[in-house]
């Protein structure tokens, strides 16, 4: 597991299947202990080559091309934003100072472009071809005296699959894995609709992906209220569907990410999920008692329920999933 942040993303599961297309295996989201107790968890590794591979969206770590200060909330985002982009750097000198080899891939850069930096890396391509072009820079805060991280950087081949976030609870996600499929549909889900795109018009793909995951978490707080037996612990379900299996509603500006999910969502289908770590249940549960007096408009209740949303969901690959519904 890990801290909250985009994975799964088209553009790394494109990489993925290129590079397992073209014969090479790697391990998917491992985890690295390093020296003096550092984690490190790169979203594919070559254990054998030493190669660590990261595709970084260009919101969250600060992409000189396409990164941006937010224009609203700056107070919340730009240290939480910053506190990324110092991660990123620690992790870099961790895994260089343990004899990795460190590429980081930026998501908007050609699927092409991306095989060949990771190539290049693990020694199929001369190092002359792994040299990102003029402009890209390295990593923001390189280290002085370290080459910085190898980057590459333009669009991906999207499909026409739909992400959407779909709330549950422990429990809930027990019954999900014993019938393999979540329904009856329709389904009440959150997504990045052309009402969200309006209502926050200077938010790029992957921040608006994160408004809609945090709708899913608040309705994830609701599911709880109507179940006292459910352990304190919002769970979001990150699944991708064919895009005319996804409906808006008549929502709009009230729930700007609300979309109805037309047909009951396959296991196979779900490719994450977003579940609270232990450490957040006491917080969850008092954010749940106070969603009555909060929906009144009390505001110290209201600031209990903001509360909950101060934890970062921690982030679980679906076959890890089956160990924490029980």
């Amino acid at each position: 597991m890990r801290a909250n942040r985009r994975v799964d993303t088209k553009p790394e599961l494109a990489l993925r299947s290129a590079l397992h297309r073209q014969g090479y295996r790697f391990r998917k989201d491992y985890r690295l202990d390093l020296a003096a107790g550092t984690r490190v968890r790169p979203d594919i590794a070559f254990t054998a080559r030493r190669v660590a591979v990261f595709v970084d969206g260009c919101f969250w770590h600060a992409c000189p091309e396409h990164g941006r200060n937010p224009a609203v909330n700056e107070w919340y985002w730009a240290p939480k934003l910053r506190r990324t982009v110092e991660r990123d750097r620690a992790a870099d000198a961790a895994l260089t100072a343990a004899g990795w080899r460190v590429v980081r891939i930026w998501e908007h850069v050609p699927l092409a472009d991306a095989i060949a930096a990771v190539t290049a890396a693990i020694g199929e391509l001369s190092p002359a071809k792994s040299v990102p072009p003029a402009g890209c820079g390295g990593r923001l805060g390189s280290p002085r005296g370290r080459a910085p991280p190898a980057r590459v950087p333009s669009t991906w081949d999207w499909t026409t699959d739909m992400r959407v976030y779909l709330p549950a609870t422990l429990p809930g996600l027990a019954g999900l894995l014993r019938k393999a499929e979540i329904g009856p549909a329709p389904l009440r889900a959150f997504a990045v609709t052309p009402a969200l795109r309006e209502w926050y018009a200077s938010g790029d793909e992957e921040e608006l992906e994160y408004v809609a995951m945090m709708h899913a978490a608040r309705a994830s707080l609701r599911l709880l209220e109507a179940d006292p037996d459910a352990p304190r612990r919002r769970v979001v379900l990150a699944a991708d569907l064919p895009e005319q299996q996804v409906g808006t509603t008549a929502a709009g500006f009230d729930e700007p990410t609300l979309v109805d999910v037309l047909a009951p969502v396959p296991l196979d289908r779900v490719v994450s999920g977003l579940i609270d770590d232990e450490v957040a249940m006491p917080d969850v549960a008092r954010a749940v008692a106070a969603m009555p007096a909060a929906d009144s408009g009390d505001d110290d209740a209201r600031f209990v329920v903001d509360g909950a949303e101060g934890h970062e969901l921690l982030w679980y690959a679906s076959q890890e999933l089956p160990h924490l519904a029980g």
